[in-house]
């Protein structure tokens, strides 16, 4: 990959990256609001940029609150512990108690069919955006580097 190519995917993927970390913040994926409680998830967001291309990570609990938790699950005490703390509810709600309902009901995100939290995030503007940058690039590198080594095989 060009280092062309390496800088505008990079730039690319931040602008991903941070439509990711602004929908974790800010985009409510349940009746009860947004995913955040901690900030840790938003943090953990990041690119990846290798010789194929690009691509999104973040914290595997991620897929909890795209898909949810299924019953049958006992999620650690700890861990509900402080979402509660972080959420602000640690006077309304047991840990315990939240352990118990998920484990008999799923999450609410599980409830609902799952969340769009992550739902077109490359649309077609920026799909097309991401084509056009990877096809004009791929040209320009063919005509820089593999043309001229064609034509020094025809002379």
């Amino acid at each position: 990959m060009s280092p062309f190519l390496k800088l505008e995917l990079q730039a690319f993927f931040a602008e991903v990256v941070a439509d990711v970390q602004n929908r974790i913040r800010t985009k409510p994926i349940t009746k009860h609001g947004p995913a955040e409680a901690s900030g840790r998830l938003r943090r953990s967001v990041h690119s990846l940029i290798d010789h194929l291309g690009g691509e999104v990570r973040a914290l595997s609990y991620i897929d909890n609150l795209t898909k949810g938790t299924p019953p049958g699950k006992f999620v650690p005490i700890a861990t509900i512990a402080n979402w509660i703390v972080d959420k602000g509810l640690d006077k309304k709600l047991s840990p315990f108690t939240v352990r118990n309902t998920i484990f008999r009901e799923g999450t609410t995100v599980f409830k609902q069919g799952g969340s769009d939290l992550l739902d077109n995030l490359i649309n077609g503007e920026k799909r097309e955006r991401l084509k056009k940058l990877t096809i004009d690039t791929t040209i320009a590198e063919y005509r820089a580097q593999v043309l001229p080594e064609f034509q020094k095989i025809g002379q």
